[in-house]
């Protein structure tokens, strides 16, 4: 009788190592796909970056390359330039807003909480997008309704104000 039953404890403790070792095997295999996915997920972030900074890069390169060679007229050498500065100005935002991604993930991103006027710095990411429209003769009306103070970051607001602006310019 011990013997039979040393024999079902053996074969219990079997069945759970065994069940153990299953259960840490879906978990490694969840775990690695989980894992593969997140490398996808960053390779095609990395990607889209890659062409998004590419992207003005590669109109300051064309400028400037053409200015040097003196290869641009004189009458269109202020546009030359003013698309250069554009681009540089686009690439920065887009290195600033790499770096507050990093600043999110890491949890350092820091947030003022002050009284806001949202006119003021909707009129200050306006302006600064002014030039990118007028060279696609898009017109910008502004219209601001009044309200109540608002509490916020204004170097946030303000980009979040660029940003939707420069997409709708871009892409209109």
């Amino acid at each position: 009788a011990e013997e039979a039953t040393a024999e079902v404890i053996a074969r219990r403790k079997e069945a759970v190592a065994v069940a153990e070792r299953e259960r840490l095997l879906e978990q490694t295999r969840s775990a690695w796909a989980r894992a593969e996915q997140a490398n996808r997920a960053k390779d095609e972030f990395l990607a889209t970056v890659s062409h998004e900074l590419r992207t003005p890069l590669n109109a300051i390169t064309g400028w400037t390359h053409l200015l040097q060679r003196g290869a641009v007229p004189e009458e269109r050498r202020q546009h030359a330039l003013e698309t250069i500065e554009r681009n540089a100005r686009a690439q920065t935002q887009l290195i600033d807003d790499l770096l507050d991604v990093s600043r999110i993930i890491s949890g350092k991103l820091a947030l003022e909480r002050v009284p806001v006027d949202f006119v003021s710095v909707a009129q200050m990411a306006i302006d600064a997008v002014r030039p990118s429209a007028e060279a696609k003769d898009i017109e910008l009306v502004q219209r601001f309704p009044s309200g109540a103070p608002l509490l916020g970051d204004p170097g946030r607001l303000q980009q979040i104000v660029s940003n939707l602006l420069v997409y709708a310019v871009k892409f209109t």
